[in-house]
């Protein structure tokens, strides 16, 4: 199937664009950053320069490597066109207002095109995803990331939409659209691969002039791994990810502010070992009868977490709020009794470092189930 325009298109597997006569082409320079700030210089190159001014009506925009975002402060023309592969993202953010192209959006081979929920990227003419292209829209409570075309919309065979939970505004039961054709133009060809709902996907629907998809059940809360039950396996998600930023709901960022942390923990405890359907368990309850059983034998069991950053423990019995404590001890070359990593004397047994002390701790690391309803510092 042939692309959207004969405007250019990059090279699948190089990020090198091929251009029509005549095209003034700003490239992406391969860095993290933002369409167009408030403040100069951009990142932007024209013929291998650095240019102050980002892309402009009859210019593409080509973004081959790196991540570009439009977010609200983000000063934008309305390019000609907007070519994304290679490895390159572009992110539009839900706050920025949206993202114009004069004409044309191509997602090439190796681009992802992320569009948050409650705005959209709009073209004054076509649009096309590539085989190994990526669409990525974020899904809320009421809408989904949209691209909005002027013309026909081309979806060619390997291509992937990827969606994205958030805990900002998290989805219900529902259909969302994800494209649309203007009238008397049409959609031609499906999507390979739906990713990033899980359980909760129902179907995808091609109008003649809209993409959608239905998803089955409202969001529940704290289910990281998207299988419409909160457990064990989601807490695991969270504690890979505690304390890191720039997270998805997937990474256990389920209040939406892209930080995993104990807020997040919070929102999985309160509805923790519940599936869809049910209301979370009341302080020091365990699941209704019939509810996940590994869920119910661990329910009252403590938990512990180790900060290794702070050579922080924090201790938690799911029902009462986190304590943290530092552990100091020894110079780290005078224990050793237990090797790290395994399961000795009763206790699972792991050994850190922080600021030149010895830290042992026993009972449960890296999102294991507990070994033992007691912990044991040593040091």
């Amino acid at each position: 199937m042939a692309t959207a325009t004969s405007l250019g298109s990059i090279r699948p597997g190089t990020s090198e664009f091929s251009a029509a006569a005549g095209v003034e082409i700003y490239f992406w320079d391969g860095s993290d950053s933002t369409w167009a700030p408030a403040q100069q210089p951009t990142n932007w190159l024209n013929d291998g320069v650095a240019t102050d001014m980002p892309p402009t009506a009859g210019i593409a925009a080509v973004i081959s490597s790196g991540r570009c975002e439009v977010g609200p402060s983000t000063q934008t023309q309305e390019a000609l066109l907007l070519d994304v592969g290679g490895t390159g993202t572009v992110r539009v953010t839900h706050d920025s207002g949206g993202l114009p192209i004069t004409a044309y959006v191509n997602i090439d081979t190796g681009g992802t095109l992320e569009v948050d929920r409650d705005t959209q990227v709009s073209c004054g003419e076509e649009l096309a995803v590539a085989s190994g292209g990526v669409y990525s829209p974020q899904i809320g409570e009421t809408s989904s990331g949209l691209i909005a075309a002027g013309g026909n919309v081309y979806v060619n065979s390997g291509s992937e939409v990827k969606f994205r939970p958030t805990g900002a505004s998290m989805f219900k039961a529902g259909t969302y659209t994800l494209i649309t054709a203007a009238a008397g133009s049409s959609i031609a060809g499906t999507f390979s691969v739906a990713d990033g709902l899980g359980d909760y996907f129902s179907n995808f629907t091609y109008g003649s002039n809209s993409v959608s998809v239905t998803v089955s059940h409202d969001l529940h809360p704290g289910d990281a791994n998207l299988d419409k039950t909160t457990d064990v396996r989601d807490f695991n998600v969270w504690n890979s990810n505690k304390f890191g930023s720039d997270k998805e709901w997937t990474q256990g960022d389920f209040d939406g502010n892209r930080v995993t942390d104990v807020r997040d923990f919070n929102r999985w405890n309160t509805a923790k070992f519940t599936s869809v359907g049910e209301a979370a368990a009341g302080p020091g309850e365990l699941p209704a009868a019939g509810g996940n059983a590994a869920a119910a034998q661990i329910a009252t069991t403590p938990g512990l977490i180790y900060w290794a950053d702070y050579g922080t423990m924090f201790v938690y019995n799911y029902d009462a709020n986190l304590t943290s404590m530092v552990i100091e001890g020894p110079s780290a070359v005078s224990i050793d009794r237990w090797q790290s990593g395994t399961f000795q004397d009763g206790m699972y047994w792991s050994q850190r470092n922080f600021a030149g002390a010895e830290q042992w701790y026993g009972g449960m690391d890296g999102g294991s189930v507990p070994q033992n309803t007691s912990f044991v510092v040593a040091t």
